[in-house]
């Protein structure tokens, strides 16, 4: 969701006061354009103000942590697309640094060009996103620890309180931005699939190899969609390709051609150098 770049800090704000001033000037600040340095909003060589050239500090600034060793760019490393350094489902936070967050840290490179909520059909062409939100089904990830409880499920759009009533919108999670996607090293908001070739594959496969992806019962039956609860699982994209497939089908994309695919995505790495 939009600002969700800001969850980290505002979790070391609860434990850290001076956080708290921290979280308000990058949320203030972090579009502030205009010192030198290089921001995810300002092209590398631009100049900064005051006010942004401070933002950026803080951004670095692993004293504000209530371990005094991690930063919000310990989460969003500018060397990988302002995502995380690692293949981490969720990054670990706290005084010992031994907390484990409940969702994968996302990319924030961009985050200045996001939408208002809920705008789509009119996405910016050079981000490669619409803006919208979906709900894949994804697998379980046992990495979370979290889902060591069963009755716990991650409902994405429906928890936030002014769409609490929105059913239908339990396990919708918001599409990123495609640039620099080759540079994470764990992918969807549960940090399921580790490499491009995972998740893609995960799209072209779901439904007419579900077998790989889900946990297979006794009977030989799979529980597609585990990472939601029966009720919301008719919320799951299946009308769209590559989600219209049935088992015994083939994959909209052969194997070759996920490959292809990846070559392409690998041109959206926007080349920046911290």
């Amino acid at each position: 969701m939009p600002g969700e770049g800001l969850k980290e800090m505002t979790t070391m704000a609860r434990s850290s006061p001076r956080a708290t001033l921290a979280l308000t000037l990058v949320t203030l600040l972090g579009a502030c354009g205009g010192g030198t340095a290089s921001t995810p909003e300002a092209p590398q060589g631009a100049t900064l103000s005051a006010q942004a050239a401070l933002g950026e500090k803080i951004f670095s600034d692993a004293s504000l942590s209530a371990s005094g060793r991690q930063s919000c760019a310990s989460c969003h490393d500018p060397a990988f697309g302002h995502s995380p350094p690692n293949a981490l489902a969720a990054q670990l936070g706290g005084a010992d640094l031994d907390l484990q967050g409940s969702r994968k840290a996302p990319g924030i490179r961009y985050l200045a060009a996001n939408s208002p909520f809920f705008f789509a059909a009119d996405g910016t062409p050079p981000l490669f996103t619409d803006f919208s939100y979906d709900n894949l089904g994804l697998p379980r990830n046992p990495e979370l620890v979290r889902n060591g409880d069963p009755t716990y499920f991650d409902l994405g759009l429906c928890q936030r309180a002014d769409l609490a009533a929105r059913g239908d919108l339990c396990g919708a999670f918001k599409v990123p931005s495609l640039r620099n996607v080759a540079l994470r090293q764990a992918y969807f908001h549960n940090g399921r699939f580790k490499t491009l070739k995972d998740a893609l594959t995960f799209y072209v496969q779901r439904d007419t190899h579900p077998e790989r992806f889900y946990p297979v019962d006794g009977a030989g039956g799979v529980a597609k969609f585990d990472d939601l609860p029966p009720a919301y699982r008719v919320n799951v994209n299946t009308t769209e390709a590559p989600y219209n497939r049935r088992p015994g089908e083939a994959p909209a994309l052969s194997d070759s051609e996920i490959d292809d695919v990846i070559a392409f995505l690998k041109t959206l790495s926007d080349g920046y150098t911290p």
